[in-house]
């Protein structure tokens, strides 16, 4: 198959039934698990806030609350990276 022959084949299957469906099963499949993640993030984010209201500052808000989170968040983001920072903690 010469260059030109390679041209048009390419062109043809760019074009194509399957290479569109496969882009729309992709960019769904990527739109379904952002979702997924965002959601067991929110989760976890709030599971740590409570157990952090619950247990540290029993169920009451606290200045020195803030602290406790800052020291918190150093030490997870050390063994977790940066997701886990101080706001995501926050009470």
């Amino acid at each position: 198959m010469n260059r030109k022959d390679r041209k048009e084949v390419r062109k043809a299957f760019n074009n194509s039934l399957l290479v569109n469906d496969i882009r729309q099963m992709i960019e769904e499949t990527r739109s379904t698990v952002a979702t997924a993640v965002n959601a067991g993030l929110t989760m976890l984010y709030w599971h740590i806030g409570n157990r952090i209201r619950e247990e540290i500052l029993g169920g009451e808000r606290a200045g020195y609350g803030q602290e406790i989170v800052v020291s918190l968040g150093r030490e997870l983001t050390a063994e977790f990276g940066r997701d886990l920072k101080r706001k995501t903690c926050a009470v």
